[in-house]
């Protein structure tokens, strides 16, 4: 699921500095400011993921919050407005950043205390080995279908990796995974 979604999210950052110029108008202390929304939003991110993580539980964070990243996305792809596509870059900044601190904890909490290196270097070749390729999918999207393609695909896309996952990421699959980790 995070190599997909990272895959996906590289594809549209890696073509976020000319969206920002041809379709946004803004030079580069524009896109600079542009980017403080997505850091914004991380920041709070950081500081209300224990809260919902309570409030409605890992496999809401982990699979309900990329339907907000999904649709955050393909509205700044749609957006000709950098007053709309900066807070629409600090939804996913909130949500990718909470879901990061999510998924870090469970992962700790179910590894056992011996794999849990193999686990997180297993995790990071997959995750950051699709950030590449999806910088060069993302060159290609945008050279074949214009600049908003990328954001409109990963718009799509996202929330439809998400749902695939649903199966595997739920309520009662991280209850039993926890279940099991404790026993």
């Amino acid at each position: 699921m995070v190599a997909m979604i990272n895959l996906l999210g590289s594809a549209h950052d890696a073509m976020l500095v000319l969206f920002a110029q041809e379709r946004l108008g803004l030079g580069s202390v524009g896109f600079g400011l542009l980017l403080t929304g997505s850091a914004a939003g991380g920041v709070l991110g950081s500081v209300v993921a224990p809260w919902l993580s309570r409030r409605f539980g890992a496999a809401s964070i982990l699979l309900g919050g990329f339907v907000f990243v999904g649709a955050a996305t393909f509205g700044v792809g749609l957006s000709s407005s950098p007053w709309v596509a900066g807070p629409l870059l600090g939804v996913t900044g909130l949500v990718i950043v909470a879901f990061n601190v999510v998924m870090g904890s469970l992962r700790q909490a179910l590894t056992p205390d011996h794999l849990l290196g193999r686990v997180i270097s297993t995790f990071r070749l997959f995750s950051y080995g699709a950030v590449p390729l999806g910088a060069l999918l993302g060159g290609v999207v945008a050279r074949t279908f214009g600049l908003r393609a990328p954001f409109l695909l990963a718009g799509v896309a996202v929330p439809l990796v998400a749902l695939l996952c649903l199966p595997v990421v739920s309520r009662r699959s991280i209850a039993e995974a926890r279940a099991r980790a404790a026993g």
